[in-house]
C-alpha cells in the first residue's frame, strides 16, 4: 500500500511539475513567494499587471514545495526533488538518495525500501525526473538533452500512519473506481457519439464521392472528344463511349491493355513507332503536358485515322501515376485542310499560268502576293519580296504608289497605258498597268497586273511608220515630175550660167568684144562679189533635192523587183569589200580604223530577198554604226562594228544585227528613229531618210521586222528580221 501511495504521489507530483512546465511556469505575488532562482536566460521572470501588482514566475519545484507546505500534515506524504547537480541546497541527494540516483542513471526504473528515520519506519520510493521538451527553458543551458536524468522525486511515507491511510486508501479506491467507471462511461457515450458524427460524414463524404463519380461518368460519356486514362506503365485505366466509339474498340476491351502498342503502334510513314519515341507516352516521363497534331490512331480493324491529342500527366505527392489523354478525329478538318491547300494550288497555278505580272499588297503597301511573272520581272523569289515595301521589290513602280493608294482609298480601278518602265533586270519595256483596289471584311490591299505591251507598241510605232512610208509613196507619184522638172532646170540654168561666165569658152569671148567688154574685169567682179559661190550652192542644193527625191522615188518602186534565193554571209561579206575599198568611204567614215567583226551562222539558209534592196539597207545600217562609233563628239579608243545573223527557227525567220560600241540614244531618239525626214545630224548633213527607206523596204518590200536596241553611253543594235517563206 505504501508503494501503490508513494507511486501515487509521484504521479501526481510529475503532473504538477509537467503541467507547469508545459505553462511556461506561473506567476504568483512576490511577497508571497520564496526566492527561487532562475536561470538567467528565461525572460520575464518578474512583471507587473495593469493593475500594478508585482508577480515573479514561480519554477516548478518552488510551487511543489508551496503546496506540500499548504496541504500541511493533511498529506500523508511529502515529495522533493532531489539531483545529484542541485540548483539550491534544499535539493542535495542525502546518502540514501546519491544511491538511489545512480541506479536510476544505470537505467532502473525505481528504488523503494524501508529506511528507520529518528526511531521510525518510514517507506522511502525514488523515481528519475526525466528531461522533456519544456524542461529545457530552464535547464539547457545545464547541457542536459530530451531524455536525460536531470534527478529523482523521492516520497516519504511513515508506516505508522498507514491504519488511518488504509482506510482513507479503501475510501479513495471505492469513490475512485466510481469515478473511473462515470468517466469510462463518460467517455464511451463521447465515443459514440464522436463516432456516430464520423459515421454520417463519412456517408456524406462517400455520397458526394459517388456524385462526383457519376458526373465525370456523365461527363466523359456525354464528351464528344476521346478520352482515357493510363497508368504509369502506360496500361489504359479507363475509356469514354466517344473514344471506344472512334477506335471500334468495346471500352472493356481496352482496359489493361497497353495503349502504344493498341493504337499508336506506327508511325505516318508505315515503319515500326518505339514506344520510347512516343510523343504521347512522354508525359509519364517527364511530367509535361503534350500536344500533338500530326499523329495518327488505328482503329481495331487497322485502319488509321489523324488525331489531335493533348496528353496530360496524373501526379500525385510528387510522383507521376499516370497520364489523361485527349484526343479528336481530325480526319474531316484534314481533308478540309487538304481540300483548301489544293484549291489554293490551282488558283496560284492558274495565277501563275497567267501571262501578266501579277503583285498583291496590303493597306501599308507591303506585298504579299507574287506569280511566276512578277518573281522573273523583279528578280526576287516570293519568299524574299514578301512583307518588304512594293517599291523596295519593284523600283519601277515607286513612282505608282500614290495611283495605288488612290485605288485603295476610294475603291475604283486604276489604268496606266503604254508605261515606260526599267525593271531591276533587262532593258526598258512598255507596260500596262492596273491597280485592282481589294476590301474584304477587314483587309483592305490592292493586286497590281503588269503587262508587258513592248511588241504591241512597237508594232504600233510600226504601223504608224508604215501609214507615213504609204502617205509618201502616195505623194511621191505625184511630186516626183513635177519637182523633177523644175530641179532639173533649175540644176542645168546653174551650170550654164558658169559656163556663160567662164573667160576660157570662145563664144564668151566673142560675145564680149562684140559688146566692147573687157572679160576679165566681168570675172574680177563676179569674183568680188561671190557669185560662183552661190552658183556652187545652188547646184548642190539642187543635187540634195535630187537625191530626196531619188529617195522618194524608190518607194514606188520596191514592189516591181523579185525576190532570189541569196547567201546572206556572201551578200554581207560582198558588201563590205566594196565599202572598205571604195575611197570616198574610207575617207569620210574611216573604216580603215574601224574593227569589223563578223558572227555568221553558219547553217544559215539561203533566204528570200531583193539583193539590191537588202544591200541598200546594209549599206545605211553600216554607214550609220561608222559615223556613231567615228565622230568628233566621242574618241573610242577601240571602235567596232559586229555583223550578227542567226537562224531563228520558231519564228522561221533570219536574224541580221548591226552592233557598235558607239554613243547609243535614248528612248525619244529610238522611238522616231524610222520616221521619214527625222535626223540627228546638223543641218545639210542628212536626209532623215535613210532609216525610214531602210525600215519600208524590209517591212513592206520584203514583209519583215526592223527594230533597234540603245541606251546612252552602251551603243545601238539595229535588227532585221527576214522571214524564210
Amino acid at each position: 500500500m505504501a508503494l501503490n501511495v508513494a507511486r501515487a504521489y509521484i504521479q501526481s507530483d510529475n503532473s504538477y511539475r509537467r503541467w507547469n512546465a508545459l505553462q511556461g511556469g506561473i506567476y504568483i505575488p512576490a511577497e508571497k513567494s520564496r526566492i527561487h532562482k532562475l536561470p538567467a536566460d528565461v525572460t520575464e521572470q518578474e512583471i507587473i499587471t495593469p493593475s500594478g501588482k508585482h508577480l515573479v514566475l514561480a519554477a516548478h519545484a518552488l510551487m511543489m514545495d508551496e503546496i506540500y507546505e499548504l496541504a500541511g500534515q493533511d498529506y500523508i506524504a511529502r515529495g522533493e526533488l532531489k539531483s545529484l547537480d542541485p540548483v539550491s541546497i534544499s535539493d542535495k541527494a542525502d546518502e540514501w538518495e546519491t544511491a538511489a540516483l545512480n541506479a536510476l542513471i544505470k537505467g532502473e526504473r525505481e528504488v523503494g525500501e524501508v529506511v528507520t528515520i529518528n526511531g521510525e519506519q518510514n517507506f522511502l520510493l525514488m523515481q528519475p525526473f526525466v528531461i522533456e521538451k519544456p524542461c529545457l527553458k530552464c535547464h539547457a543551458e545545464d547541457g542536459y538533452e530530451i531524455g536525460d536524468v536531470r534527478g529523482g522525486i523521492t516520497i516519504r511515507i511513515p508506516l505508522s500512519k498507514f491504519g488511518i491511510a488504509n482506510l482513507q486508501q479503501l475510501k479513495m479506491l471505492k469513490w475512485g473506481h466510481l469515478l473511473w467507471w462515470f468517466l469510462g462511461i463518460l467517455g464511451i457515450v463521447i465515443s459514440y457519439l464522436g463516432m456516430r458524427s464520423r459515421i454520417f460524414e463519412r456517408q456524406q463524404a462517400e455520397a458526394a464521392l459517388e456524385t462526383l463519380r457519376e458526373q465525370q461518368e456523365q461527363i466523359l460519356t456525354a464528351a464528344g472528344e476521346g478520352i482515357y486514362g493510363i497508368d504509369k506503365k502506360g496500361i489504359t485505366t479507363f475509356v469514354n463511349p466517344a473514344a471506344a466509339k472512334m477506335l471500334g474498340w468495346e471500352p472493356e476491351e481496352l482496359i489493361g491493355r497497353s495503349q502504344h502498342y493498341t493504337i499508336h503502334h506506327t508511325k505516318t510513314d508505315g515503319t515500326p513507332y518505339p514506344e520510347e519515341e512516343c510523343p504521347i507516352s512522354a508525359a509519364l516521363n517527364d511530367g509535361q503536358v503534350h500536344h500533338g497534331t500530326d499523329e495518327i490512331y488505328f482503329r481495331k480493324d487497322g485502319s488509321r485515322f489523324p488525331v489531335d491529342y493533348i496528353s496530360t500527366p496524373v501526379i500525385e505527392n510528387g510522383e507521376i501515376q499516370g497520364a489523361v489523354l485527349t484526343f479528336a478525329d481530325v480526319s474531316t478538318r484534314k481533308k478540309a485542310e487538304d481540300d483548301i491547300a489544293k484549291v489554293q494550288l490551282y488558283l496560284q497555278n492558274i495565277i501563275n499560268a497567267m501571262p501578266s505580272a501579277l503583285i498583291g499588297v496590303d493597306l501599308d503597301g507591303r506585298v504579299n502576293q507574287m506569280n511566276n511573272e512578277a518573281t522573273k520581272m523583279t528578280g526576287l523569289e516570293p519568299e524574299k519580296a514578301y512583307g518588304r515595301q512594293l517599291e523596295a521589290v519593284c523600283p519601277m513602280l515607286s513612282d505608282k504608289i500614290p495611283n495605288i493608294n488612290q485605288a485603295v482609298k476610294q475603291q475604283n480601278i486604276q489604268k496606266l497605258e503604254s508605261v515606260y518602265c526599267t525593271p531591276r533586270k533587262g532593258v526598258g519595256r512598255y507596260t500596262d498597268i492596273i491597280i485592282y483596289p481589294l476590301r474584304l471584311e477587314d483587309y483592305k490591299g490592292a493586286v497590281i497586273r503588269i503587262d508587258d505591251v513592248t511588241e504591241r507598241v512597237l508594232m504600233e510605232d510600226r504601223l504608224v511608220q508604215s501609214e507615213k512610208m504609204t502617205s509618201v509613196v502616195g505623194l511621191v507619184e505625184g511630186m516626183a515630175h513635177e519637182i523633177n522638172n523644175p530641179l532639173g532646170g533649175i540644176i542645168q540654168g546653174a551650170q550654164n550660167v558658169i559656163r556663160r561666165l567662164s573667160p576660157e569658152l570662145p563664144k564668151n569671148i566673142e560675145a564680149a568684144a562684140e559688146l566692147g567688154i573687157d572679160l576679165k574685169k566681168v570675172q574680177e567682179y563676179i569674183d568680188q562679189r561671190q557669185i560662183p559661190k552661190f552658183l556652187a550652192g545652188i547646184r548642190s542644193s539642187g543635187k540634195r533635192a535630187a537625191d530626196i527625191v531619188s529617195y522618194m522615188l524608190q518607194f514606188s518602186q520596191v514592189h516591181q523587183a523579185p525576190k532570189e534565193l541569196r547567201n546572206l554571209e556572201k551578200l554581207l561579206d560582198s558588201l563590205l569589200e566594196t565599202l572598205i575599198s571604195n575611197e570616198e568611204y574610207k575617207e569620210k567614215y574611216h573604216f580603215n580604223s574601224i574593227e569589223v567583226v563578223k558572227e555568221y551562222d553558219s547553217s544559215l539558209p539561203e533566204v528570200p530577198c531583193i539583193s539590191s534592196e537588202i544591200e541598200q539597207v546594209m549599206r545605211n545600217l553600216i554607214r550609220n554604226a561608222a559615223q556613231a562609233v567615228f565622230s568628233e563628239e566621242i574618241l573610242l579608243e577601240n571602235p567596232k562594228i559586229v555583223l550578227r545573223t542567226r537562224h531563228e527557227a520558231q519564228r522561221n525567220m533570219v536574224l541580221i544585227e548591226v552592233e557598235d560600241n558607239g554613243a547609243g540614244m535614248d528612248e525619244t531618239v529610238q522611238r522616231r528613229v524610222f520616221e521619214p525626214f527625222f535626223t540627228t545630224k546638223p543641218p545639210g548633213e542628212g536626209t532623215g531618210l535613210g532609216l525610214a527607206v531602210s525600215y519600208f523596204l524590209i517591212t513592206v518590200a520584203h514583209q519583215g521586222l526592223m527594230d533597234v536596241e540603245s541606251e546612252p553611253g552602251k551603243g545601238t543594235i539595229f535588227s532585221i528580221r527576214l522571214p524564210l517563206s
